[in-house]
């Protein structure tokens, strides 16, 4: 004889609804699933005491909402379990086999999947395990299948230089076209970032603190800024997986100052960042060894600065105990108000130098204008070459791995010569006299300014004018940024 299946031991009757977003693509709503629930439930004459709604996918292999509804359906009073249809409860091969095995653990429970029209318990007919079966697998097969054709979606998508996930901070959204655009708000704070981390002073918890207190209307975490320096979306190319291309979005920053934001951040033994906030820290190296300048107070009154001695041959000069050269902050601030009173070539020099620039004006116009259409010309060549790769993938000439390596080398000359068209087009002489003006007046005016500044001030405009010092016992030498470069050599001119 076969054997019986088990009386169920009350009327009771726990109701799962679930859904994986707000947005089901058939329209099967909580409200839907808990009516049809009480329908079937008043039709069995069943007593519904419980309804749980989940809101999670079943795709996932960890679903700690389901989860808690399985373990308390477990050891519950209630006897039915009643499941709107079998993906609702599964879509995975992990849970197919918790399902097909439940009756075998609690042999009193009854599971229902109505909308299927499956009541499956200890002794359920064969016909009823294969169609639990079945159902199942095709609800595995239909995420899978799913995902996969949404990898390929995204991936095609990111080829067409589109972004394909949500948007990144300074980014937002478009329902409408589909693509992302420039967030207006977060946008300048995303430059702001870059800009800082390119200083090599900061670390990226030091810049998130930082940006939360100038007004960042976000506060972001660590992660959040190492992402943001990091990610060359905001140059204007998309990087998804291993597709590397050229985006259709409008970018934020170059790529100078990207490879600058990185260069900073990546800058081999700079400070750590600590409670304490010197005026000259993480600006100075020592001339000696590259090695940086730290600062610390001594006797809790005067702050000296000295070198790591990280490197040889300061490195050898510590190890034969050897004593360490110390300068005073006050010492180096002396120097600095020196090094900015040399940097100014007076009111004479500075006509002398407009005058010059206006002449040379016409001809300067016509150079730029022969650079600018060499550089147009080789980007046109470029573009013709990728064609033509293209064409050789589609006759089996070369194969997809190579063409993909020849696109991403065309892709890496089209940056760069996109760069230089935009430095081209900023330095025509229209736009280079006024530039060449600001530089002069804040070259004569900076020493003057830097005396009544305080000491963030007095940090910003040391990098304004400066990328590095170096510091050779007690003498500081200056690395001054370009444009500054050529008016510190022409102000020490007799």
């Amino acid at each position: 004889m076969k054997p019986s299946a088990p009386k169920p031991i009350n009327s009771d009757a726990t109701l799962l609804c679930r859904i994986s977003s707000d947005k089901q693509a058939e329209g099967y709503s909580l409200d839907f699933q808990e009516r049809s629930g009480r329908a079937y439930a008043a039709q069995r004459h069943l007593s519904l005491t419980k309804v749980s709604s989940v809101k999670e996918s079943a795709f996932k292999d960890k679903r700690p909402e389901f989860e808690v509804y399985l373990e308390n359906a477990k050891h519950g009073p209630e006897t039915h379990i009643l499941i709107p249809k079998v993906d609702r409860s599964l879509r995975n091969i992990h849970d197919l086999a918790v399902v097909i095995d439940f009756p075998k653990l609690y042999p009193h429970k009854v599971l229902h999947f109505f909308d299927d029209g499956i009541v499956y318990q200890k002794g359920s007919p064969a016909h009823v395990v294969l169609q639990l079966m079945m159902l199942g697998s095709v609800a595995v097969w239909y995420s899978h299948d799913l995902a996969q054709k949404s990898k390929r979606g995204m991936e095609e998508k990111a080829r067409q230089g589109e972004w394909p996930n949500r948007a990144p901070y300074g980014y937002l959204n478009d329902k409408a076209t589909k693509r992302i655009v420039v967030d207006k708000v977060m946008a300048p704070w995303i430059v702001r970032i870059k800009q800082l981390a390119m200083m090599g002073r900061y670390s990226c918890e030091a810049i998130a603190q930082m940006t939360w207190r100038e007004g960042c209307p976000k506060r972001l975490s660590k992660s959040a800024v190492h992402y943001i320096i990091r990610n060359p979306l905001y140059y204007g190319w998309v990087q998804y997986q291993d597709i590397y291309t050229k985006g259709v979005h409008e970018p934020l920053i170059t790529k100078e100052l990207h490879d600058a934001a990185i260069a900073g951040l990546e800058r081999y033994d700079r400070p750590k960042y600590n409670s304490h906030d010197f005026l000259f820290k993480g600006m100075m190296r020592c001339a000696r060894c590259g090695s940086a300048i730290i600062f610390e107070r001594k006797k809790g009154v005067n702050v000296y600065g000295h070198c790591t001695r990280r490197r040889d041959p300061c490195k050898t000069d510590a190890l034969n105990k050897i004593k360490v050269t110390n300068i005073r902050e006050e010492e180096i601030e002396h120097e600095m108000e020196r090094l900015l009173s040399s940097l100014s070539p007076g009111p004479e020099l500075t006509a002398r130098i407009l005058s010059y620039l206006e002449e040379t004006a016409p001809h300067a116009a016509k150079e730029n204008v022969l650079q600018l259409s060499l550089a147009q010309q080789n980007m046109g060549r470029i573009k013709t070459a990728k064609e033509k790769a293209r064409d050789a993938m589609c006759r089996n000439v070369i194969s997809e791995a190579d063409y993909t390596k020849q696109i991403r080398a065309y892709d890496e000359q089209l940056v760069g010569l996109a760069e230089q068209i935009k430095k081209l087009e900023e330095l025509a002489p229209a736009s280079i006299i006024p530039l060449a003006r600001a530089t002069l007046e804040l070259s004569n005016c900076c020493c003057a300014q830097y005396k009544l500044m305080n000491a963030t001030e007095k940090r910003q405009l040391l990098d304004s004018v400066c990328q590095n010092f170096l510091l050779d016992g007690k003498n500081i030498i200056p690395e001054w940024r370009k444009p500054f470069q050529q008016v510190a050599e022409m102000a020490s001119c007799p």
